[in-house]
C-alpha cells in the first residue's frame, strides 16, 4: 500500500508495543488412550445411501512422512491415479473419498466410502472391496508425479490470492511452524 513504513511502525509500538507475549503453545495436549484394537460404530437412519470411514492412525503435520502421506491422499483421489475408479463402475461404491489433513498432533488418514444401497450387506462389499483394492494397489512413478502435479497446480492457485495465501500460512502457524508453508 501507500503509506510511510517508519510512521506505521511508530503507530504499531505506540498501541502494541505494551503486550506481552503469550504463554508458549504446548507440545502435545491430547493425551489420547493406547489404541488396543479396531473400533466400529454403526449408525442406522433412514436414508436411500450409506456412509463408511475408515480411519489410520497417522502422523503429525510436520513429521517427514506428512508430504507423503499428502501424496497418497492424491493418488488415490485423483481421476487419473485412483484405484477405486472399477469399484464405482461395477455399482460396489458411489465414492471413494481419500481425506488427509496437516495438523499439530499426530492426525488420521481417513477414506469415506458411499455406496447407493442403505444395507449392512452393501457396507461389508465396499469395505471388502476398499482393502482388496487397497492391498493391490501398486504405486508406479507415474502416479507420483501426477499426484505431485495436482499439489503443485492447487499450490499455484492458492498463491494466486492474498487471502488464501493468509489462510495457508495460518493453517502452517497452526501446525507449529510458519514457515512451513
Amino acid at each position: 500500500g501507500n503509506f510511510d513504513p517508519v510512521v506505521v511502525s511508530k503507530m504499531i509500538q505506540e498501541h502494541f508495543g505494551k503486550v506481552h507475549d503469550g504463554n508458549p503453545i504446548p507440545k502435545m495436549y491430547t493425551d489420547e488412550p493406547v489404541q488396543t484394537g479396531q473400533r466400529r460404530v454403526l449408525v442406522k437412519r433412514p436414508s436411500k445411501t450409506s456412509l463408511m470411514g475408515i480411519a489410520f492412525k497417522c502422523v503429525h503435520g510436520l513429521h517427514k512422512d506428512a508430504i507423503a502421506f499428502t501424496v497418497l491422499q492424491r493418488m488415490l483421489g485423483t481421476p487419473k491415479t485412483n484405484p477405486f475408479e472399477d469399484l464405482k463402475m461395477k455399482g460396489i461404491v458411489h465414492d471413494v473419498m481419500p481425506s488427509f489433513e496437516r495438523m499439530r498432533d499426530p492426525y488420521l488418514f481417513q477414506i469415506w466410502v458411499t455406496t447407493n444401497r442403505p444395507t449392512e450387506a452393501s457396507l461389508t462389499q465396499a469395505e471388502e472391496a476398499v482393502f482388496e483394492t487397497l492391498h493391490s494397489f501398486e504405486v508406479q512413478s507415474k502416479h507420483v508425479e501426477q499426484a505431485k502435479k495436482s499439489i503443485e497446480n492447487a499450490w499455484n492457485e492458492e498463491l494466486e490470492s492474498t487471502r488464501s495465501m493468509a489462510m495457508a500460512i495460518n493453517e502452517a502457524i497452526a501446525r507449529g511452524d510458519a514457515f512451513d508453508v
